[in-house]
């Protein structure tokens, strides 16, 4: 279920933003919309699958659904989504750099004042640590 919310927790950007270029306010803008949008097209999806049960679907959804609500996360599948949405997003290796130094900025600061305090488990501390240690500081950042 959770490696299922995984994969489909950013499909409702889909269609949301279609310009090339685009900034990270819109990506912001958008965060809402993403999660419901999403939500029920994980729902949709699923059932046409055939293989997983309505409550499997559910949770699935629900996941997909609160997955950047970041300050009203409640179990422990939910933190897990969020710390590993988190720490996809600041992997260097594997993720590569396509913002503008301000929208590059706007991020990492995002990343270090919103979402790295609210890292609850062992593990995801030690990675998100680890991952913010190699990811280029805003004054270094250079669009590659």
């Amino acid at each position: 279920i959770l490696v299922t919310a995984a994969y489909m927790h950013d499909i409702g950007y889909a269609g949301l933003i279609n310009e090339k270029g685009y900034s990270i306010d819109q990506v912001f803008d958008k965060k809402e919309l993403h999660m419901t949008k999403g939500a029920d097209m994980a729902e949709e999806l699923l059932k046409g699958m055939g293989i997983f049960n309505i409550l499997e679907i559910l949770k699935v959804k629900h996941l997909v659904y609160v997955h950047d609500r970041i300050h009203s996360l409640g179990n422990l599948d939910e933190q897990l989504l969020f710390e590993a949405d988190t720490l996809g997003q600041i992997d260097s290796e594997r993720v590569p750099y396509t913002l503008n130094k301000e929208d590059y900025t706007k991020f990492y600061n995002m990343i270090v004042t919103e979402r790295g305090p609210l890292f609850k488990t062992k593990s995801g501390k030690k990675y998100f640590k680890k991952l913010l240690e190699k990811l280029i500081k805003p004054e270094d950042y250079e669009l590659r």
